[in-house]
């Protein structure tokens, strides 16, 4: 299926509908996606936060899987299209679910490569050079894992490419971290035709980039990043949207000249990929601009109508979530639940729909379990209110160890000793009847961890839409095209989405 030609109007107006029909879905299902796991026992989720027919439509699937000694795998029932009649309310979600996600795959998002066509003889040249490279590269340690790697070599091709289309041969990569990209765009894998500004917040993060690239450098590694110094540096700034980031590329180039330039982001936490998208259209100084951002942590982001924001200046205030004028007009805010959803990729989960995690999901119940346990027992030392079920207790996965086979009783004294609790009644016995009497809301329990892994992609695409909406909304002169490409894939890197803008 091809994706849809639009002018600026039709796109924003599409795009628009589709962030009311996401934002419709996300609502309708709020009081599920605004659920903490482990409190799915205290406060009895299973009963209080799924809608009448949804649940029955959960028990009869239950109950039909059990009948038939049948694995309870709401995942497969999802991508399986062998709709049960019995199911009419699951069936229905379930296939708004899948027009969504079609919708977002062939129109909204932009195949990558229709971006960076190379019809110019320069640009066939210059992606022959790096293609002979990158068979050098990928032999030599850049001391990066294997995920880092496939996101860094994949990105840095693509905005290389991008950059050179648009003759743009300047590159501000904004928390850069440990400049993996920047530094690799520097290098002469890419022909030394980009000069590269890394921005990170954190000391230790340029420290540690600058005993990377010295490695790689006094290990003689072909291609190093550090081979022509000129080309990169790497500088200790906190960026926000207030940034007057004109004026810290003028002060480090030699020239003090400010130049078309490429801003970029590999996963930019929380509230700084809004920020980069606001500081990439407050540059007017420059006739070419370019815009790529890879988004993550949405657990981080701020949000403009949440009461406990605290202080903060109009334009730092511009970046909060949300940004487009739709969802500002109904003060639209999530909840700290809803962004951690967001961060889940059901299409991970998908790609081993027939083994569920099931260990990973038993030590999801563990906790669940256990958390029955510490509201009973020790429910004082977390909070004051006595009616509360809602307390942070932190135990960790470290308390799990090597042992992958960790009974539930070793699970409850390990967290115990941890948190520096003690009962005497919590002998061996008393905390396996906790597993026990719970052991028919397993099952219920699985459906519910599944049935939140399908909705929370809806989560991500209400975020990314919004931005995307934004650019729309605010490039009055329509001198800027703006897109969303999955850059990577899903699978080896959930957080896949990259942001897309230039100058026409």
């Amino acid at each position: 299926m091809s994706r849809p030609e639009l002018d600026k109007v039709n796109k924003l107006n599409f795009y628009q509908n589709l962030l009311k029909e996401i934002y419709s879905l996300v609502e309708e299902n709020r009081s599920l996606l605004n659920t903490n796991n482990v409190q799915f026992l205290v406060e009895d989720h299973w009963n209080s936060k799924f809608n009448t027919e949804l649940k029955n439509d959960l028990e009869i699937f239950l109950k039909e899987k059990l009948e038939n000694n049948s694995s309870v795998n709401l995942l497969k029932y999802f991508i399986q299209n062998q709709p049960d009649p019995k199911l009419p309310y699951l069936n229905s979600l379930f296939d708004r679910l899948k027009n969504l996600f079609n919708t977002w795959d062939y129109k909204v998002c932009t195949n990558q490569d229709e971006l960076i066509k190379m019809d110019r003889p320069d640009l066939i040249e210059f992606n022959q050079i790096v293609k002979q490279r990158f068979t050098i590269v990928q032999k030599q340690n850049r001391f990066m894992n294997t995920k880092k790697l496939y996101e860094v070599d994949h990105m840095s091709k693509f905005v290389a490419s991008l950059c050179k289309k648009q003759d743009i041969f300047n590159i501000v990569d904004i928390g850069s971290g440990r400049a993996y990209i920047s530094a690799q765009l520097s290098s002469s894998i890419f022909d030394d035709q980009f000069n590269v500004i890394a921005l990170e917040s954190s000391e230790n993060n340029v420290e540690s980039s600058m005993k990377r690239l010295n490695q790689m450098k006094n290990n003689k590694t072909p291609l190093c990043p550090l081979q022509v110094e000129s080309k990169f540096k790497t500088i200790t700034k906190f960026i926000q949207s207030s940034t007057q980031l004109n004026d810290i590329i003028r002060q480090n180039k030699a020239s003090k000249q400010l130049e078309n330039y490429a801003l970029i982001g590999l996963h930019s936490c929380g509230n700084l990929s809004n920020s980069i998208i606001n500081i990439y259209l407050d540059n007017r100084e420059s006739e070419r601009k370019l815009l790529c951002n890879v988004s993550c942590c949405y657990n981080l982001l701020r949000e403009k109508y949440d009461i406990k924001i605290g202080d903060i200046n109009e334009m730092d205030k511009k970046s909060c979530f949300p940004m487009s004028q739709y969802l500002n007009d109904l003060k639209y805010s999530l909840s700290y639940n809803m962004k951690i959803q967001a961060c889940h990729c059901l299409f991970k989960c998908l790609s081993s729909v027939d083994d569920f995690k099931e260990q990973d999901n038993l030590i999801r119940w563990y906790r669940c379990v256990f958390q029955v346990i510490i509201y009973e027992f020790f429910k004082s030392k977390f909070s004051d209110d006595p009616n509360s079920t809602d307390f942070n207790v932190t135990v960790g996965k470290k308390i799990i160890g090597s042992n992958s086979v960790l009974s539930f009783v070793s699970y409850a004294k390990n967290a115990l000793k941890k948190l520096g609790l003690n009962n005497e009644e919590l002998n061996d016995d008393k905390i396996n009847s906790y597993i026990e009497k719970n052991s028919i809301m397993k099952q219920r329990f699985d459906i519910y961890i599944q049935l939140k892994y399908i909705l929370s992609t809806t989560m991500e695409y209400l975020i990314l839409l919004d931005r995307l909406v934004y650019l729309y909304e605010v490039d009055h002169e329509e001198k800027l095209e703006h897109f969303l490409v999955k850059l990577f894939d899903p699978v080896k890197s959930p957080r896949c989405h990259a942001l897309i803008s230039y100058t026409k």
